[in-house]
């Protein structure tokens, strides 16, 4: 099944029908742009892309920009705050995965390093848009374990960051794909480099 099949609780019949379009019509954008060019974002070419009527958009949008700016939002993203993973091994796991299920559900993995890599505007301000939160919220979950006593508080986790997202992508760009366990992989590794019981359980047993 896929979102746009998905069916809101408090959505009306033409509030469902309204977003369904959006969605045909940001995926249209992103996939014109990402393979042949945000230059070859035209009117025309959406809604052959998309299946939508020319006077739906025209409707909707008076320029390319206003087209853009609407599909930019579109891939917004705010991780859920809700229910905050706890600064454990597991923890860490499983806000890794609801970070890279966050990215697929809005356009796939083998999207993002294009979209990473692209110096054109509008893609700037997709990757802002999707991307940006995602880190932010990784880098937030780290602080609160240096906060709780968990985590070292002698790492640059922007950096640590950085380097998880951009194994990801070289991952997913090589495989097509990420394995089921990569986010356990990804825990293994770090986890003894950044708990705070860790360092110091060998910083003790390395004394004479």
């Amino acid at each position: 099944m896929s979102q746009a099949d998905v069916i809101k609780p408090t959505e009306t019949r033409n509030e469902r029908r309204r977003r369904i379009t959006d969605e045909k019509i940001a995926k249209a954008v992103l996939d014109i742009a990402l393979r042949r060019g945000p230059h070859s974002v035209t009117f025309s070419a959406v809604c052959e892309e998309s299946g939508v009527a020319k006077t739906t958009l025209y409707r909707r949008y008076q320029t390319r920009e206003e087209l853009f700016d609407a599909v930019a939002r579109h891939y917004s993203s705010t991780p859920d705050e809700s229910d905050e993973a706890p600064t454990t091994p597991e923890g860490l796991a499983a806000t890794l995965r609801r970070g890279v299920n966050t990215l697929e559900e809005h356009m796939g993995l083998e999207a993002i390093g294009v979209l990473l890599a692209s110096q054109d505007e509008f893609m700037q301000r997709v990757r802002h848009q999707l991307f940006t939160p995602q880190v932010h919220s990784a880098v937030d979950y780290f602080n609160r374990g240096v906060e709780a006593g968990v985590l070292r508080d002698d790492i640059d986790y922007s950096l640590v960051v950085e380097m998880i997202y951009g194994g990801m992508i070289l991952r997913s760009a090589g495989e097509g794909k990420l394995d089921h366990n990569w986010a356990d992989a990804v825990v293994d590794f770090i986890w003894p480099q950044i708990s705070k019981d860790r360092a110091e359980a060998s910083k003790n047993s390395s004394r004479p």
